[in-house]
């Protein structure tokens, strides 16, 4: 049983220690893109997941929770994106908040050390979870603009098909009338009597 329980806390601590890597390289690629943006005037160089995430691992909050309240924006045309990330925006946000008050009672001078370990394990494991949530939002924002990309290609084609057919059946009847063949006279049968 003990050597289950190893395993199980080499695990934990591995999860742990993966997560703290993943927030400082989050920490420095969001300085380096954020130093690249005001330079360069880019808007679209760092992703609404990337924002958030960066923005937990810093410690902020506030902006964690107005990218997560901006995120239908840009999607008012979609009827259903708000319908379909709003149970997940409402997660994250949740999320948000449960790391945002373990990182404080962590901070606290009150707290042992192995409550502090294991409120570190708890805002990794919201973190991991934070994550995923966030790949579910993009993912959703994906498959919004597919859709509408297919039914724009839908349209398209429908337009396309209808446009040949007026001009087929325009060119058909400018060839009768221009031969002087009538289309009765075109498709009779001469049967004997």
């Amino acid at each position: 049983m003990s050597t289950s329980r190893k395993k199980s806390d080499g695990s934990q601590q591995e999860a742990a220690l993966k997560a703290y890597n993943d927030i400082r390289h989050l920490q420095s690629r969001l300085a380096s893109l954020l130093e690249s943006r005001e330079t360069n005037g880019d808007k679209q160089s760092i992703s609404f997941g990337f924002t958030v995430l960066s923005s937990v691992a810093q410690g902020n909050y506030e902006r964690a929770f107005a990218e997560l309240e901006s995120v239908g924006e840009g999607f008012e045309q979609y009827r259903l994106f708000k319908v379909r990330t709003y149970r997940f925006v409402e997660h994250a946000k949740s999320l948000v908040s449960a790391i945002r008050v373990k990182h404080m009672i962590g901070r606290s001078a009150h707290v042992n050390k192995s409550k502090q370990k294991e409120l570190s394990d708890k805002i990794a494991d919201h973190f991991m979870e934070l994550k995923n949530t966030i790949v579910m939002i993009e993912k959703i924002q994906k498959s919004v603009r597919a859709e509408d990309l297919s039914s724009t290609i839908y349209f398209v084609k429908t337009l396309f098909y209808s446009t040949a057919f007026v001009i087929l059946v325009s060119g058909a009847i400018y060839a009768y009338d221009y031969l002087e063949i009538t289309p009765t006279a075109l498709f009779s049968l001469d049967l004997p009597d």
